[in-house]
């Protein structure tokens, strides 16, 4: 394979930046955040992604090289870079042979919620990243179109998460560091109605009548959801557990929720 379709190597200043990226304070200052590995950079791609990406070269494979490839004619060539260096950039601790960045989208909750379908999940106080993660995964497998992140949870744009996500981030729009009050303020002005997932306690899932639009409240598994966001949920909702667990990782129980919001059957 040709050189052609790479880009000159990026500078120290833009490995500096490319760094910086891994914390949340680089990803506010840059507007971008960390893409890792041919699947997620395929998946960003297809979804129209303006992608700045990085590789190296000795690491390709041919399925890699034929990405280079499509990259360089979507007008995104890639920019060589040395094993150490990627390393460096990378959150993993055996990086793939590419690296990327996206950009964060600036979303509006109300314009959100107006083009949201029948349910909205709502995350609030999930601080580990693998769970928020596969929360979006779950949503973005189940069509929910839009996610709600509320303030005091992980940040969304955390390599871990993305990496977790799966590609959710480039298909569902999501609004984040939402303060629970104006969060509900505006689902209550969209029309949505609040479940608050809660492990004993609640209703079944059969109560939720699936011609409603709903708001499902997913909380950390340490402690819930916070006060606010428990106090203003109409109703509760609990996944019937025949088992000795005392309770679901909140990550399963939101992907057996949704489907049974969201599913066929």
């Amino acid at each position: 394979m040709s050189a052609a379709p790479f880009a000159p190597p990026p500078g120290r200043d833009r490995l500096k930046r490319l760094r910086a990226l891994k914390h949340a304070r680089g990803r506010a200052k840059a507007g971008r955040f960390l893409v890792e590995g041919r699947r997620a950079i395929e998946t960003a791609l297809d979804a129209g992604i303006a992608l700045e990406v990085f590789a190296d070269p000795s690491a390709l494979t041919a399925r890699d090289r034929a990405l280079v490839d499509r990259l360089a004619d979507a007008g995104a060539p890639v920019a060589p870079l040395g094993p150490d260096d990627l390393a460096a950039v990378a959150d993993t601790v055996t990086p793939q042979a590419f690296v990327a960045t996206a950009p964060m989208p600036v979303a509006d909750l109300d314009a959100v919620l107006a083009a949201a379908g029948r349910v909205v999940l709502v995350v609030d106080a999930v601080r580990d990243p693998g769970n928020l993660g596969s929360i979006l995964r779950a949503a973005d497998a189940y069509a929910v179109a839009t996610v709600v992140v509320l303030a005091g949870t992980v940040d969304v744009y955390n390599p871990k998460v993305v990496r977790g996500a799966m590609g959710a981030h480039f298909h569902v729009a999501i609004a984040s560091s939402i303060e629970p009050e104006a969060a509900h303020t505006a689902l209550d002005s969209a029309g949505f109605a609040p479940w608050l997932a809660v492990a004993h306690g609640g209703e079944t899932p059969d109560a939720i009548d699936r011609t409603d639009r709903v708001a499902l409240v997913i909380g950390g598994e340490a402690d819930g959801a916070l006060a606010t966001t428990g106090a203003r949920a109409a109703r509760r909702v609990t996944l019937p557990t025949p088992g000795r667990a005392e309770s679901l990782n909140v990550a399963v129980a939101t992907g057996i929720l949704l489907d049974r919001l969201c599913g066929r059957g």
